[in-house]
């Protein structure tokens, strides 16, 4: 369509419209493909985007302790160099800390495995501890009452960059 040379259109990209000024090189070609491409801030900080940056993953699933008892040792991790990290779980006295400590150490063999070039500089960039299934159980209550004990299960992942 010679006759839109000069013009300015709004392209819809499934989330938000984008001004697209109409050149020679565009004729016989469809518009959306002369859309900005990348992260826009539509779609900055989404999941699919954090993957792509990702280099070196490990992840305990099915890990048997509660997601809440594991979460603050994440949160002391997160951001920190690797070695610093695994000095820091090695000296808590919990149990979530010898099992993040584990993942931790898998994340690292993997880098290495994939022959990451400085293992050393390596920052934990994703360390997070999502709920898993839980085991129900009945406890027998007095007068022939029961109640239920969740028995919960996490899945502990972390990302070195």
């Amino acid at each position: 369509m010679p006759e839109f040379v000069g013009h300015t259109f709004m392209v819809h990209n499934g989330k938000v419209h984008l001004k697209v000024f109409v050149t020679e090189e565009m004729v016989g070609h469809r518009l959306g493909e002369f859309a900005p491409r990348g992260p826009s801030a539509a779609t900055a900080g989404r999941a699919s985007d954090r993957k792509a940056t990702m280099a070196y993953e490990a992840t305990y699933r099915f890990a048997r302790i509660s997601a809440r008892k594991v979460r603050p040792l994440a949160d002391l991790v997160r951001g920190k160099l690797a070695d610093d990290a695994l000095d820091i779980l090695k000296y808590q006295p919990h149990r979530g800390a010898r099992m993040l400590e584990k993942v931790l150490r898998s994340a690292l063999a993997n880098a290495e495995d994939r022959r990451a070039a400085n293992l050393h500089h390596l920052a934990v960039v994703d360390c997070r501890v999502d709920g898993g299934p839980m085991f129900k159980r009945m406890r027998p209550h007095a007068r022939g009452m029961a109640s239920v004990l969740k028995k919960r299960f996490s899945h502990i992942h972390v990302a070195l960059e």
